[in-house]
């Protein structure tokens, strides 16, 4: 019976010990950041210009750069409200993994996408209400390569923050020859597999 005993109490501690350090790893991957609509829109900006320099290859310091930066999972949240701050339609496919943008998209009657997609932009900032975008921290999540980030997002018109609780994914992105080289890459970057209207819901009806 004693035997029984302190076999169960081991495997409980590995259990919980196990669990605190996957909690552990999970939080770390999240950085903590606060950024005001002014700073998500200006990165984006410079983002967008320098990788359409002239048509040409971005530089490989700028590939360095967006490589590093969104394979972390808190900029797949950056991104979607960069974008939403800029009504960037051509951008928005870009931002979710590709079960969910079909999820959020080509399974709605409205035909026209391009429409869609600007409502769900515009419903995301209210309007260009958006003025703060604020990540706390990082959750588990059951999923191969997914994690929960936390965030708090503040409107000019509300007087306390609408926290949204977005899982991101890390997918796999290859990147094909150019040129005159057969040298190919592949990136892991993150992207939102939350569903946008979800996302929207929550924004829509928080008070």
């Amino acid at each position: 019976m004693k035997r029984k005993i302190i076999v169960t109490v081991i495997v409980i501690l590995l259990v919980v010990t196990t669990y605190l350090i996957i909690k552990t790893t999970v939080l770390s991957k999240v950085s903590k950041f606060e950024k005001s609509n002014v700073e998500l829109i200006e990165t984006g900006k410079k983002e967008k210009e320098a990788a359409m320099q002239d048509g040409k290859e971005p530089e490989k310091e700028l590939e360095e750069y967006l490589k590093e930066k969104y394979s972390k999972p808190e900029s797949a949240v950056e991104y979607l409200f960069s974008i939403a701050l800029q009504n960037d339609v051509n951008s928005y496919p870009g931002a979710f993994s590709q079960e969910q943008i079909q999820d959020d998209l080509f399974n709605r009657k409205e035909k026209d996408k391009e429409k869609l997609v600007q409502d769900i932009l515009s419903r995301l900032t209210r309007d260009g209400k958006l003025t703060t975008v604020k990540v706390l921290k990082g959750m588990m999540v059951f999923e191969k390569d997914s994690i929960r980030v936390i965030c708090d997002l503040f409107y000019e018109d509300r007087q306390s923050p609408v926290r949204v609780n977005i899982k991101v994914k890390k997918e796999k992105m290859e990147h094909l020859p150019h040129g005159d080289t057969d040298f190919h890459d592949i990136s892991e970057y993150y992207y939102i597999d939350s569903s946008v209207w979800e996302i929207i819901n929550k924004i829509e009806n928080s008070r």
